[in-house]
């Protein structure tokens, strides 16, 4: 029973948040895409994903490698998905030789779109010392990935690498041999060539000033990731090129540049953020598991493809959020760690289910107008919901307090008829109004329905909260 309130703000969140497009072509990588190694040696590959023009949501890679020549040390994550990303798998097994590195991850908050290239995940590998000399291959056996519409991108294109691994050989004692005098020398051709310049790009927060990480740098066709200092390092042989920087939650930026032959030039770059309201169903995430899972894509859609970027929606959202990711990661791990509770969650989120189809029935009559559709919808939600979730320890606090706490019908009724009518003015001239009307127009609505219902059981007999 304690867990209906929280539940509930969940499920208000999922009909407001604003819309996604669709996906496009992805690419997926391992980098570099060739080394030469020796038995001993430790070398460390990335997964890297181009998103071409998509948003990700969350994804799920497994790399395979033979294990008589190779070995995990350690896999890190990246920040393709964010600095926090939810892990659902994280795991390395044997299976038929290969030695299987397996990782699932999804983005916490909203996703952008197009989401910036970068490292999904880095493994450092070892060469055993048992490594016989020849080449071997580290494959992407599977790449699943979701955009940020939460639907399959099929269109992923996977490239794994090449390892050459040369064995130790004893060094054979060197013969006689004849040495003939070098042949004439080719008459020099002088050329003028300018020499190479150095261009070290820092990257920086717009509005903080820090260096930002894991930023993706293009200078003329050759790209580089900043490092912990927010820096990235180019050797160019033209006085003028266009230097462009990208990372994920921020927006692309790009300048041009003239560098001076044979010096070090350093250029500054300050992105700014890219920050919105909305965010993912982490409780329900949580439940069923996986972003990727049915019931969570289709509250996903919903929320996609019949709530959209509204001002009121919006508003309702940055209102909402500042309360609801202080406590939903808390509550998402709970529920990892206990299966009841899990189990209970996904039990109240099906009925949630049915409610949103029911909610669909609505946009036929009103898609003339976007405002009035999320506000009918608002409302219609918030019945089903209050009538679902909250009817239950309604009737408990009723119960326990024998029906002394009371609230006057015309008082509900009349917060609800002003709260939409500022709301509405609030979408004509004053938009400042809405973080306030929205939030009161869900709750009422709420109230209204459980004193409806428990005036309606108390004319029956019954004893009743509301009066």
């Amino acid at each position: 029973m304690k867990f209906h309130l929280p539940l509930t703000l969940l499920l208000l969140a999922i009909l407001l948040l604003p819309s996604a497009a669709a996906t496009s072509q992805v690419k997926v990588y391992l980098q570099p895409d060739r080394w030469q190694v020796s038995p001993g040696d430790v070398l460390t590959v990335t997964v890297y994903v181009d998103p071409g023009e998509a948003g990700l949501s969350a994804g799920e890679f497994h790399v395979a490698y033979p294990s008589s020549l190779l070995k995990a040390q350690k896999v890190e994550v990246g920040k393709l998905f964010g600095d926090k990303p939810l892990i659902g798998m994280d795991e390395t097994e044997i299976v038929g030789g290969k030695e299987v590195v397996k990782l699932a991850l999804a983005r916490v908050g909203e996703t952008g779109k197009p989401t910036p290239p970068g490292i999904a995940l880095t493994l450092r590998l070892e060469v055993l010392q048992t490594a016989s000399s020849g080449s071997c291959t580290v494959n992407l056996l599977k790449v699943d990935l979701v955009d940020e519409a939460f639907n399959r991108i099929e269109n992923v294109q996977a490239q794994g690498c090449t390892i050459t691994v040369k064995a130790f050989t004893p060094t054979p004692t060197p013969a006689q041999t004849i040495t003939k005098p070098p042949p004439p020398a080719s008459p020099t051709i002088e050329t003028t060539v300018p020499p190479p310049s150095k261009l070290v790009v820092l990257v920086l927060d717009e509005a903080a000033g820090t260096p930002l990480a894991g930023a993706k740098v293009k200078v003329n066709g050759h790209e580089a990731v900043t490092g912990g200092d927010g820096k990235a390092a180019f050797i160019v042989n033209k006085p003028s090129c266009t230097v462009t920087a990208s990372l994920e939650g921020y927006r692309e930026k790009s300048i041009a540049v003239t560098v001076s032959p044979g010096e070090e030039t350093l250029v500054e770059l300050r992105l700014k953020s890219e920050a919105k309201p909305g965010g993912g169903c982490l409780i329900a995430t949580a439940a069923f598991g996986s972003e990727m899972a049915p019931q969570v894509q289709a509250l996903r859609s919903f929320r996609d493809g019949y709530v959209t970027a509204t001002r009121g929606g919006l508003a309702f959202m940055k209102t909402f959020n500042s309360w609801y990711y202080a406590w939903s990661p808390t509550m998402a791990e709970l529920e990892r760690e206990n299966p009841a509770l899990k189990a209970a969650v996904k039990g109240m989120i099906y009925p949630l289910l049915f409610e949103l189809e029911a909610a669909k029935t609505v946009y036929p009559l009103l898609s003339f107008s976007p405002e009035l559709v999320i506000l009918t919808v608002g409302v219609l939600a918030s019945m089903l919901i209050a009538l679902t979730y909250l009817s239950p320890l309604a009737f408990l606090v009723s119960a326990l307090l024998g029906g002394k706490v009371r609230l006057p019908k015309k008082f509900v009724s009349g917060l609800l008829l002003l709260s939409i009518l500022l709301h509405w003015a609030g979408l004509q001239a004053a938009s400042w109004l809405l973080p306030v009307t929205s939030p009161l127009i869900v709750l009422s609505v709420m109230v209204l329905t459980l004193q409806l219902l428990i005036g309606a059981v108390r004319f029956t007999g019954g004893r009743c909260l509301l009066k």
